[in-house]
Order: structure tokens, then C-alpha cells, then sequence
């Protein structure tokens, strides 16, 4: 026993590890670890816009720590984040560059991400489970408008290598007699096996966010917006080229199509929703959730125009906004006063539902019901979700009776919808809009 502790005081007086714990590691990835997917040949082209990756505060400090074995890993991931979206955007974008602060304005777009390693799994054999968060979120700070909001997680396991195991055991048991030897070496491939699997972890989600910015989406949509003619500086609708694929519809008429031009598809970072024209200079109705807290949305006509439109007004209590479009001209509805909500009356619905832009469905109104302070048309029409912010039309007059809000799930009952009522549309809106006469 005193040769062992002899033994357990000299290797202290030489400042080797405790018997407990090794070293931890705290290297770097390679830069050039990451290789962006081939997209010469991707639909629609580079986008046309300039795209930087903003390498925020909190991103510098992100970091990838793990302990087991009793070795431990503490890797900084914000920067191979940052030079992997740069890396990988320089294929879908015009230019793509690293800023640390978008306040410059020297890019068309900014894209913000974010990782977090959260553990939340360990067994007795030193394996960590962790569920990894990656979101970004991309911005027209020009605009003060969030374009694209991209959210994914991730599931992956670290399993210490075995020469680290072994070398702890190595310690306990010849107490750390031969931890010079053992502890770098183990510690070495701690590092080595960590930096596998955070490289192969963010190529797979970078190249993901790339597969989905590539295909036709928001981003798209905006630079189209961006590009789009306008004489006061502000983007305006713009019609967008007809295909041949798409003209044997376009030629089909609808007794409908005034309609259907009056609506438009409106389309924030987190829904998509409808609207309609109710004016010929660009006010567009729709309901206060399709547009959320925010203040500039992306308006989408019938005719493949995208512009930008401006919250103006809107109403928690009554789910109603008001939105301005730039332009003139536009082919807009009429608003009812209420006469022309009659219970049996022909109705049709208008909207996006399930995304699927400018479908129509036809009921009757069922009731009329006043919930507290809101009036609501009560109609068998089909509404589902994207249905939201659309007109309620009744076919006699032409005439919007109500703004589509809500329709129960079919499993608890058939045919019960609801749309705010018009004169509740023009009471909320008086500054704005006048009563049809």
C-alpha cells in the first residue's frame, strides 16, 4: 500500500492527469471540408441576386462539446457552418459571400443561421445521442422582410473510439503510470472521430438547405419581385412569360375569371393565405392570421405577377387585414353591405387551399350568426386550409359577402365554415374603404 501511494504522490508532483478524467480536445475542422453539390444544370438557373451568410455573435460561440471515456471534445462549429453556406449558396446564388453584420447593405439578401447540439442520450458504454437544430432564415434588410424560413433537426450518435476506452482503463488500472503515452494518443482520436462526424453532420444538412433553396420557392419568387419594372421605385406586379405547357388552360374561359383575377395568393415566411382586390389602386383584403405581426408580404396575382405588399391595417379581434399594393388598374370585387347574405343563397369560395392557387368550390349560406362581436356567414362551401383571407361570393349580385376564415375538420362535422362578414370588412376599414352603393 505505501509503494502505491508513493507511486499516486510523485505522479501529482508532476502534474499528470487525475485518475478520473483525460484531456480534452479543442481543435478545428479542416476549411475545405465540405463539398457543395453540382448544380450546373439546376432549373431556372443561379438566381439572380447576391446572398451573404451572416456570422453572428451567437453562431461564433456555437460549439461542439462532448464528454466520455473520460475524454472530452469542446469544437467550435459556427465557422465551418458559416464556410459551408457560403461554399454551397455560390452554386445556387449570383454571389455569395460572409459578412458579420447585414447593417452594410452590400448584399441583395442575408441568410441568419443557427445550430444548437442538444444531448439527450447516454449508455453505460460512453455513447452520446444528440438531437442537432439547424435553421436559417433568409432577409431582404432593404425590404425589412423575411424571405425564407428554412427549419430542420437531426438525430446523430458520437461514439468514442476505442483506443479512448482503452486508455482510460489503462489509466485506472497502472495508475496513470503510462498516461504520458496514452492520453495524447487517445485524446488525438477522440478529436479525429468527433471532426468525422460534425463534418458529415453539416455537409448532410447544408446540401439539404441547398436541395430546397435550388427548387421554385419563395426566394425565386422574390427575385423575380426584385426585378420586376416600376416607375416610383417601389416593385409592382409584373405578368410573367406564358409556357407552352400552360396555354391549352389559359385559352379555357370561366364565367368566373373576373373572379378569379380579383384574388391573390399571399405568402409570408411561415403561411400561405389568400386575398382579394376591393379596390382598382391596390387595396387587398384578406384575414389578420395570413399576415401574422408582419408588415411587408409577397402578393402573388393570378397573372404570375409577384409584388410586395403593405400591411396598412388590421384587427386582432375582427381576423382582418388590409394590405396595399403598388400599382393601378387592378380588376377588383365589390364589397356587400349585408343585404346580400341571404340564408339559401348560391355562394363560392375562392382561394389557395392546400396551396393549390385560385381553386373554387360552391355551397349556399347556411346562417348567419353574430359570436361575440364578430358577424359570420355560416356556409356549407369547402374550405380548408389556404383557404384563409379569400371572398366569399354570392352569385346573384357578385358581390363579397364575407372574407373565408375557418371551416371545422370533417371528422367533427360536414359543411360548417365560416367567413367574417363584409360589413364587418367596411366597419373595420371605414378610413379606407367606402359601402358599395
Amino acid at each position: 500500500m505505501k509503494r502505491i501511494l508513493f507511486k499516486i504522490a510523485l505522479l501529482l508532483s508532476l502534474g499528470l492527469p487525475a485518475v478520473t478524467g483525460g484531456c480534452t480536445y479543442t481543435g478545428t475542422l479542416d476549411k475545405s471540408f465540405y463539398k457543395p453539390a453540382a448544380r450546373d444544370h439546376m432549373d431556372g438557373g443561379k438566381i439572380p441576386m447576391a446572398i451573404a451568410v451572416v456570422n453572428s455573435p451567437a453562431l461564433k460561440t456555437a460549439t461542439f462539446k462532448a464528454e466520455a471515456g473520460g475524454h472530452g471534445v469542446d469544437i467550435p462549429v459556427g465557422e465551418p457552418i458559416v464556410d459551408a453556406l457560403r461554399s454551397e449558396l455560390s452554386g445556387i446564388f449570383m454571389e455569395a459571400g460572409v459578412v458579420d453584420d447585414a447593417k452594410t447593405g452590400a448584399y441583395d439578401l442575408y441568410v441568419y443561421p443557427k445550430i444548437k447540439w442538444i444531448e439527450v442520450g447516454r449508455t453505460s458504454g460512453a455513447v452520446l445521442t444528440y438531437k442537432v437544430l439547424f435553421g436559417a432564415k433568409i432577409r431582404s434588410e432593404r425590404e425589412d422582410f423575411t424571405v425564407d424560413e428554412y427549419v430542420t433537426k437531426k438525430t446523430v450518435v458520437y461514439t468514442p473510439p476505442g483506443v479512448a476506452v482503452g486508455a482510460q482503463t489503462l489509466m485506472l488500472t497502472s495508475l496513470f503510470l503510462l498516461a504520458p503515452v496514452t492520453v495524447p494518443v487517445a485524446t488525438a482520436s477522440v478529436g479525429d472521430r468527433a471532426k468525422a462526424l460534425i463534418e458529415q453532420t453539416i455537409s448532410e444538412l447544408v446540401r439539404a438547405y441547398g436541395d430546397s433553396l435550388a427548387k421554385e420557392g419563395p426566394v425565386r419568387e422574390f427575385a423575380v419581385l426584385e426585378k420586376s419594372d416600376t416607375k416610383s421605385g417601389t416593385p409592382s406586379a409584373r405578368p410573367a412569360p406564358k409556357t407552352a405547357a400552360r396555354a391549352p388552360f389559359e385559352a379555357a374561359k370561366s364565367k368566373y375569371d373576373a373572379f378569379l383575377d380579383s384574388v391573390v395568393v399571399i405568402q409570408t415566411a411561415d403561411s400561405v393565405g389568400s386575398g382579394f382586390f376591393v379596390s382598382s389602386d391596390g387595396l387587398i383584403v384578406t384575414n389578420r392570421h395570413v399576415v401574422g405581426d408582419e408588415n411587408t408580404v409577397a402578393v402573388r396575382t393570378r397573372d404570375g405577377g409577384v409584388g410586395l405588399g403593405h400591411v396598412i391595417s388590421r384587427s386582432a379581434l375582427k381576423d382582418l387585414a388590409l394590405i396595399r399594393m403598388p400599382g393601378s388598374h387592378f380588376t377588383h370585387l365589390r364589397l356587400s353591405n349585408g343585404a346580400q347574405a341571404g340564408i339559401g343563397n348560391d355562394v363560392i369560395a375562392i382561394g389557395t387551399p392546400e396551396g393549390l392557387a385560385w381553386s373554387v368550390s360552391r355551397g349556399i349560406i347556411s346562417a348567419v350568426r353574430d359570436v361575440g362581436r364578430v358577424h359570420l356567414v355560416q356556409t356549407d362551401t369547402a374550405i380548408n386550409h389556404g383557404n384563409s383571407g379569400g371572398p366569399l361570393i354570392d352569385l346573384t349580385s357578385g358581390m363579397v359577402v364575407g372574407v373565408n376564415a375557418l371551416g371545422f375538420r370533417r371528422d367533427l362535422a360536414e359543411g360548417l365554415n365560416f367567413a367574417v362578414s363584409s360589413e364587418d370588412v367596411l366597419a373595420t376599414f371605414r378610413a379606407y374603404l367606402k359601402p358599395t352603393p
